[in-house]
C-alpha cells in the first residue's frame, strides 16, 4: 500500500462499487433461495444506507484527488476508510461449520466445496443451504451489524 502513496495522494480504491456489489449479492441471494427470511428487507435497507455512505467517501476522495495541494488531514481520514474498510466485514469467530479463524469474512470467503472458489454471502448463503432457520437469522444479523460498522467507520469527521 506504501508503494501506491508514493505515486498519488488518494488511494485508487472507489467504496460506492463494492457497496453497489453488496446490494446485488443480498437481492441475488434472495432470489435464489425458496423462501425469503423476514430479516431480508432490513438487510436490504441497511446496504442501500451502505450505499450512500461510501458514495460520500468517494465523492470527498474524488473532490481531495482533483486539489493540487489537498489537505493532509482530510487525506489521512479518507485513505484510512479507504484502506482499512474491509476489515469491518471480518467476523469474531470462524463462519458456520469452519474451525479456521481465517474463514471470517461476512461477504466473501472460499465456498465449503468449491475449493478456492469465493462464495458471497458465505454465512448467511450456508444457513440457507442447510435450511437452518436459526442460523440464518443468526447470520442475517451479523451482516447486518458489520454493514452497520461499516457506516459508522466510513463517516468521515465534519472539518
Amino acid at each position: 500500500m506504501s508503494m501506491v502513496q508514493c505515486f498519488v495522494d488518494v488511494l485508487p480504491l472507489r467504496l460506492r462499487e463494492y457497496a453497489e456489489a453488496l446490494s446485488v449479492y443480498i437481492d441475488k441471494l434472495a432470489s435464489e433461495v425458496s423462501t425469503v427470511h423476514a430479516d431480508m428487507p432490513r438487510l436490504r435497507s441497511i446496504a442501500s444506507k451502505f450505499e450512500q455512505a461510501a458514495g460520500v467517501v468517494d465523492d470527498v476522495a474524488a473532490s481531495l484527488d482533483n486539489l493540487a495541494v489537498p489537505s493532509e488531514k482530510e487525506l489521512a481520514q479518507v485513505n484510512d476508510r479507504l484502506a482499512f474498510l474491509e476489515r469491518r466485514f471480518l467476523l469474531d469467530r470462524p463462519l458456520p461449520d469452519r474451525d479456521e479463524m481465517y474463514y471470517r469474512h461476512a461477504v466473501y470467503a472460499p465456498g465449503l466445496y468449491t475449493g478456492y472458489g469465493a462464495s458471497v454471502l458465505p454465512g448467511i448463503r450456508y444457513a440457507f443451504t442447510t435450511n437452518n432457520t436459526s442460523l440464518q437469522s443468526e447470520q442475517i444479523q451479523i451482516l447486518y451489524e458489520r454493514i452497520q460498522d461499516a457506516i459508522g467507520f466510513l463517516c468521515l469527521p465534519q472539518s
